[in-house]
């Protein structure tokens, strides 16, 4: 039976290059994650404000949940 991928933790990294990628999604996730908190500020009323901004945060949560995203490695990013 096969295991379920609920982090990208969960993801086998056995070779230099498998490393190499996930650290590559990782940074992808990031700018996902700071285009979505762009996108989450330019919302201006007097759209369904709560629902749109509801719909990005949740979106923010999933990626930083599934690829281990911190505060501080968007911080870190930010500084690159």
């Amino acid at each position: 039976m096969k295991e379920e991928l609920k982090t990208l933790k969960d993801m086998r990294a056995d070779t230099l290059l498998e490393k190499a990628f996930s650290v590559r999604l990782k940074a992808e996730a990031i700018k996902w994650i700071k285009y979505l908190k762009y996108m989450q500020s330019q919302i201006k009323p007097p759209s369904n404000i709560n629902a749109i901004y509801l719909s990005f945060t949740e979106r923010i949560d999933w990626i930083k949940h599934f690829f281990n995203i911190t505060e501080e490695d968007l911080k870190e990013e930010k500084q690159n």
